[in-house]
């Protein structure tokens, strides 16, 4: 059964993305007529709705929508328009913001929000492996600075932006007229953790609010890896990654065989070396093979799933 798994790989084809750079994605809700149809290009959670031409969130707890059209971004800038009319419920924390989003437990946030008290404020703040507020907490603990903060107002257009780099992320809140509301940055510094890359997702929590002009523009992994083709095999070959584990490797030199019947360049890595997004990642690779799959370490988890995310395979031979 093995070997017919490692035979099927010579009839695998990768589907390639363009190379491309700037615009990514874009969204004015303008060509959907229900709300059924915005679910084709965003995953939405319960409560959302179309309205005069915007995705609008009323009377709702938490609502969140992520533009699963988009792809997954390693540097460059994600944009959205909100009006808050008001708050959905009169007690506790309020918030609506734009999201640079790899899931429930991982994500930067640009949020107007209102406290218990009605103060209203800007922020962005990180949330990473489940941890809240993980740019101020401990060991994921980040160095930062306000260049700006100005309360917000109720039935006012604000373009929120946030702009990721190599180095950092910041985000901007602008009204309507280009006027500066906010200005947040923080400095990514190895090997501190931090998220650094995902995809376009908007957030309600207890706000009636209406979204618009959603855009992405930038570097994406998928988009990225056309360009870096050439190595060692020559252009235009895809490259798989190979997990190196103990016990494994009669398995992992017939996927090679196989991989390279099928256009592959192969190249054995660590476990370390998969968990390293520098080493790893969907510019440098297409596919990754795992000889073994009893155990998959944690470590490396998050870096596989980004992986995945920007379009990678995933071949389990075991």
């Amino acid at each position: 059964m093995r070997m017919l798994a490692l035979l099927a790989l010579t009839a695998i084809t990768a589907t390639r993305t363009a190379a491309a750079s700037g615009a990514l994605f874009g969204d004015n809700f303008a060509a959907y007529k229900t709300i059924g149809d915005v679910a084709a290009d965003w995953d939405l959670s319960p409560g959302w709705q179309l309205l005069s031409g915007g995705l609008v969130a009323t009377n709702n707890d938490h609502a969140v929508a992520v533009a699963s059209a988009c792809p997954e971004i390693i540097a460059g800038e994600i944009r959205a328009s909100i009006i808050v009319q008001s708050r959905a419920r009169s007690d506790g924390w309020a918030a609506a913001g734009l999201m640079l989003y790899q899931g429930p437990d991982d994500y930067w946030r640009l949020a107007l929000v209102e406290s218990p008290t009605g103060e209203h404020y800007c922020e962005l703040v990180e949330e990473y492996r489940g941890t809240w507020q993980a740019q101020s907490a401990g060991r994921t603990e980040l160095a930062g600075e306000t260049a700006l903060t100005q309360p917000w107002v109720f039935g006012t257009a604000y373009d929120l932006i946030i702009t990721l780099a190599r180095d950092s992320i910041t985000g901007e809140v602008r009204a309507a007229d280009s006027t500066p509301v906010f200005s947040r940055t923080y400095r990514f510094a190895p090997p501190t953790p931090a998220l650094q890359s995902g995809r376009t997702a908007l957030e309600v929590i207890a706000m009636n609010a209406t979204f618009d002009d959603v855009a992405a523009g930038g570097e994406s992994p998928a988009a990225a890896r056309d360009l870096t083709r050439g190595g060692a095999g020559g252009a235009g070959r895809r490259r798989a990654a190979i997990l190196s584990q103990p016990d494994s490797e009669e398995i992992a030199r017939l996927a090679a065989d196989a991989l390279g019947k099928a256009g592959y360049v192969a190249q054995p890595l660590a476990m370390p070396a998969v968990g390293d997004p520098t080493a790893f990642n969907r510019t440098r690779f297409d596919m990754l093979v795992l000889p073994r799959v009893e155990r998959f370490p944690g470590p490396a988890t998050h870096n596989v799933l980004a992986f995945l995310r920007a379009g990678g395979h995933l071949y389990t031979a075991s």
